[in-house]
């Protein structure tokens, strides 16, 4: 993976602090669930229709099943799970539904996208750019 070098200051310190530079993804693009389609036609013996069939029900699962409270457990591609954010308030009898401020879903990777990650190498992209 290619980084780039960025400007940035020291955290916590009033004012920014000193500059500093740190590296930062040199992002080579976006990649679109229909590159993943074709991506996974070319290796198997599933149609794109299929294969966007299957990726759209997952999301309308997650959906679903979130707003119901529950956590979805896909192995390998990792943990979906909602978490909310409420405003705190002197009483438990206070705690009412206009007290939240928040719900979103949230992801945790798999030990197995941990693993990859971290065995990620490095190097400094061929144009770097200090923003």
């Amino acid at each position: 993976m290619e980084y780039k070098i960025r400007k940035c200051t020291e955290a916590g310190v009033k004012g920014g602090g000193k500059v500093m530079y740190c590296a930062v993804i040199n992002y080579k693009g976006t990649k679109y669930i229909k590159d993943f389609v074709k991506y996974a036609e070319k290796r198997s013996t599933v149609t794109q229709s299929d294969i966007m069939a299957v990726l759209y029900n997952l999301v309308e699962y997650i959906e679903t099943e979130c707003d119901q409270g529950y956590k979805i457990d896909y192995g390998d591609l990792g943990k979906y799970y909602p978490s909310m954010f409420s405003k705190a308030v002197d009483t438990p009898q206070e705690v009412i539904p206009e007290t939240i401020k928040n719900v979103k879903v949230r992801y945790k990777m798999s030990h197995r996208i941990k693993c990859a990650l971290q065995s990620i190498q490095f190097k400094k992209a061929t144009k770097v750019m200090i923003e």
